[in-house]
């Protein structure tokens, strides 16, 4: 009858623990699944992504999920100009305030004009800029539609892993 009891007390504080473990993880984190070959090779289609909740400074490089009111839609794209930095397409290679970044420049990139990011703005685009609707179609993201910073590949296994 003893074993018994601390069994089941066992399974009460073990179920405590994972409720207010999941409760800590949904707090800060959220799980999206990807769609479309935007981000591809970062991000594949039907990988499933960890990510961060925040309210934070962004950074150049990092890639996030944001909401565009304007069709109703998640997207998920890597941060290339922010508040106030001016970003446009030469020559096949991205240049900020007129000077090449050698990691934003992969691989070659059609030309597009020139945009000065507003404040509390950031310029976005897709890995795969052949296939990507970013910045260069609707134009710098509002920093508040920012809904967190992409940090894991959870699934599949093969590509477990951090994003970089």
């Amino acid at each position: 009858m003893l074993n018994w009891k601390k069994s089941l007390v066992l399974f009460a504080s073990i179920f405590v623990f994972l409720l207010i473990l999941t409760g800590i993880i949904m707090e800060f984190f959220d799980f999206y699944e990807a769609i479309g070959s935007s981000m591809f090779p970062t991000i594949r289609e039907g990988d499933t992504l960890i990510v961060k909740k925040s309210n934070t400074v962004w950074e150049r490089g990092d890639v996030i999920v944001f909401y565009n009111s304007e069709v109703d839609m998640y997207y998920m794209k890597r941060v290339i100009g922010l508040s106030k930095e001016r970003v446009e397409g030469k020559s096949g290679k991205i240049l900020i305030d007129g000077k090449s970044d050698p990691h934003l420049n992969d691989s070659p990139i059609e030309d597009f004009d020139s945009v000065v990011v507003p404040k509390d703005h950031l310029f976005v685009l897709g890995d795969n800029t052949d296939e990507s609707e970013d910045s260069r179609s609707f134009g710098p993201i509002p920093e508040q539609s920012i809904e967190g910073k992409i940090v894991f590949i959870l699934q599949p296994l093969k590509r477990v892993g951090l994003v970089q």
